[in-house]
């Protein structure tokens, strides 16, 4: 068992039969790998039209992903999908503060976090307007904001009544990370980062998918950076540091 309550060859077990099903009944489409940062914690955050949303990146996404999840998700009949993934339950409709401590505690352990800052499902795919959580959790945490985009998924069972796979396609983005802080961000400017990760997600997304971000075109980066420049920049810095005796 690790620091975090799971265990590793359970959740080797669980990818393994996750990979295979999936692969029986999904025609999967996955494209971004080479945008994933190969080591480090990670807060994944994803569009939400299907179930199937957060099991897919914990499959496919090459770190232990922890997904956040409404409680109503973990008490459904097929809660237990996320429960293997060490899935954790956030309340909605008002601060949980359980949850702001679990996500901290995923990623202060090296892992992955995976959450959909929209909240809930929406079966027609229209991305909906972000909740501040997840630009909460980011500001707080100063980890790499890695935005995957799916599509398809919402006719799963009635094709697989009718034995066919159904299509589903997840696009990992270019990941980002907000800019050093030098003090706490107002409910506006958490509104704003809010915003700007939900238009990174938009931005791997068809026009008609994009809902009330379809303007992506006008985004512009303000509190986000792309992480490969900060990441540089941070090297590079260390690397001219004076040594001090």
């Amino acid at each position: 068992m690790t620091e975090l309550g799971y265990s590793k060859a359970w959740r080797t077990f669980a990818d393994a039969g996750m990979y295979v099903l999936m692969h029986l009944t999904l025609k999967l489409d996955l494209g971004g790998f080479e945008n994933v940062p190969p080591t480090g914690p990670l807060m994944i955050i994803i569009n939400h039209n299907s179930f199937l949303d957060p099991l897919v990146p914990c499959v496919f996404v090459r770190h232990d992903v922890f997904p956040m999840a409404k409680v109503e998700a973990l008490e459904h009949w097929l809660g237990w999908t996320l429960k293997w993934y060490g899935a954790f339950p956030v309340r909605r409709g008002a601060g949980d503060v359980s949850a702001l401590k679990s996500s901290l505690r995923v990623l202060k352990a090296g892992h992955a976090l995976l959450m959909a800052p929209e909240g809930t499902r929406n079966p027609e795919g229209i991305l909906q307007e972000g909740h501040e959580g997840a630009a909460l959790i980011a500001a707080r945490s100063g980890v790499p904001i890695l935005p995957i985009a799916m599509r398809g998924g919402a006719p799963f069972f009635k094709n697989l009544k009718r034995l066919r796979r159904t299509p589903i396609t997840m696009r990992i983005g270019m990941p980002l990370i907000v800019r050093p802080l030098e003090q706490k961000l107002s409910r506006d400017e958490l509104r704003a980062l809010t915003d700007e990760m939900m238009y990174a997600l938009a931005a791997l997304l068809p026009i008609e998918m994009r809902g009330r971000y379809a303007d992506v075109e006008k985004f512009a980066l303000r509190y986000l950076l792309p992480y490969d420049t900060f990441a540089s920049t941070t090297k590079a810095n260390a690397e001219v540091m004076p040594l001090t005796n």
